[in-house]
């Protein structure tokens, strides 16, 4: 992204191989973002739909945007996106 404000939504839905937390976080130029964090329970035969929209700042030019799985296990995320509409 080059520099500047940012409307973020970002989510994912997925399935748990057990009845567990699904967990996806949002990083920024290879670091988590503090409090960009989603999880909904899940299991092998109901899915969770994870979603969430935040302001964002980012200040270096090329920052780079992801999403990682933080759920502690191996999980099936499907339909994982990002949105970023710059504001400012």
């Amino acid at each position: 992204l080059p520099p500047g404000t940012y409307l973020n939504t970002y989510g994912a839905k997925g399935e748990s191989k057990k009845d567990d937390n699904l967990s996806v976080h949002m990083y920024a130029g290879g670091n988590a973002i503090a409090d960009e964090v989603i999880s909904a329970n899940a299991s092998s035969t109901n899915s969770a739909n994870l979603s969430k929209t935040i302001l964002y700042n980012a200040t270096a030019d090329g920052t780079t945007i992801s999403l990682y799985n933080t759920s502690g296990e191996s999980v099936n995320l499907t339909g994982a996106n990002i949105t970023a509409m710059r504001i400012v």
